[in-house]
Formats: C-alpha cells, structure tokens, sequence
C-alpha cells in the first residue's frame, strides 16, 4: 500500500510537470514560430470588395446634406452680434454630422463656437462665449500670446484683420 501511494504521488508530480511544460512550450514557442511566418512587404495586398466604405459614406453626406457650407456660415455668422465666421467644417459630433464654426464677436473680444445641421439648417448649439486672449489669438489688439514672433503682424480694425508687414514682437 505504501508502495501504491509513492507511485501514485509521482505519477501525479510527473503529470503536473509534464502539464507544466506543455503549457510553457504553447505559451512561449508557438507565438515565436507564428511571429516568423513570411510576410512579404508587410502590406496587405490590393482588393476589390463588394461593399465600398468611402463610397457609402459620400453618398450618405451628399444624400442627407441639404444645406451648403456657405449657407451654414451665414446663419452661424447671425447667431452672434457682429459676428464673424473665423472658420469652420463639417465632421460628426455625438453621431450626428454638423457643420462647426467659430464666430468672433470683435467688438467684445469674444470667440463662440456654433455647430449647425447640414441637414435643416437649424443650429444645433451655440457655446457660451469665451475671451480670445484665453487662445493666445489676442495680445494688446493683435496677435500674441502662443502666436507671438510666428505670425507677420496685423490688428483688429473695424471687424476685420489687418495686415502689416512687421513681424509681432
């Protein structure tokens, strides 16, 4: 009986270590011997598919955008008091595509982001506003803050920017 149980414990460690080291080989040496496999190029060969992802989505923008970029900008533009579209662009937010612009209201120094819907027209939000200094856009009536020594001078006058040709200091 004694005899029965040394050989039962070491049928036991062997299978526990046998186990132990066919884990070890699965674990380590398949990964390396499938990393090795031949790639040539390392690119993805050419393909044809049945279901074109950019062409879909051209044709979802051009189907449900009803409303030009210029035509958005104005109603961005009328949004804010003397405001002026300073830029903007369509992509999505929240799932939904929209236009994106960001409209200066000079008079008061304040930048506002307005986000309307290509597809009625409708904006969608308007942010609060925001100082332009706090974009380093604005420093004592030009450009400065992050800005400053990269951009050739130019002031806010009367709504617009207006070039010089010196460089701000």
């Amino acid at each position: 009986m004694v005899n029965l149980l040394k050989t039962s414990r070491k049928s036991l460690v062997t299978s526990i270590l046998a186990a132990g080291l066919l884990t070890s080989v699965i674990v380590v040496v398949l990964p390396m011997a499938t990393a090795q496999l031949p790639m040539k190029d390392h690119q993805m060969a050419n393909i044809t598919g049945s279901v074109n992802v950019r062409e879909a989505i051209n044709n979802f923008i051009n189907q449900n955008q009803k409303v030009s970029f210029s035509q958005a900008s104005e109603t961005a533009q009328n949004q804010i008091t003397n405001g002026t579209v300073l830029g903007g662009h369509i992509g999505i937010a929240q799932g939904y595509l929209v236009y994106t612009f960001f409209v200066a209201d000079n008079g008061i120094k304040t930048g506002y982001r307005v986000t309307v819907d290509p597809g009625n027209g409708q904006v969608l939000h308007t942010s609060e506003g925001f100082p332009l200094k706090s974009l380093g856009l604005m420093h004592g009536g030009g450009v400065g803050g992050n800005w400053k020594d990269h951009i050739r001078g130019g002031t806010w006058q009367d709504g617009a920017w207006k070039m010089t040709n010196q460089t701000v200091k």
